[in-house]
């Protein structure tokens, strides 16, 4: 696969965030583009005693998939999934654009879903910018 293509599709947080704040990312996105945005998201949580009888939750891995679809341009639309920070599982560190098997350069994209990735990227950076 083109390296291009992956960097293209990929969006990069400036810092690791929580499977929260990534929810707020998406809805700044949402209305900002405007687009309608649905997701799908997954978590691991422990609730244990330890020997000393004390009670604890602990947090494990994170992931989300989210469907963003332009209000503005017709055929706008793709599906992305968070990359996983390396450090902390429980922390996601970006977006990227789910990509087609078979398809390995740019070009075999549609172009609407290409510029939706370039303004999705554009307003999560205004989104750290912000906040």
């Amino acid at each position: 696969m083109e390296q291009k293509l992956i960097q293209r599709a990929t969006i990069r947080f400036p810092r690791a965030v929580s499977l929260n704040e990534t929810e707020d990312v998406l809805k700044f996105v949402a209305k900002k583009l405007p687009a309608n945005v649905n997701w799908t998201s997954q978590y691991y949580k422990n609730i244990f005693h330890t020997p000393e009888r004390k009670f604890l939750t602990e947090s494990g891995s994170v992931s989300l998939t989210a469907m963003i679809t332009s209000l503005k341009t017709p055929f706008a639309v793709d599906t992305f999934e968070t990359l996983r920070f390396d450090r902390d599982s429980s922390r996601i560190e970006g977006l990227r654009a789910t990509l087609i098997p078979g398809y390995d350069l740019i070009s075999e994209y549609r172009s609407e879903a290409v510029q939706l990735w370039d303004n999705v990227r554009k307003q999560t950076k205004a989104y750290f910018s912000s906040h």
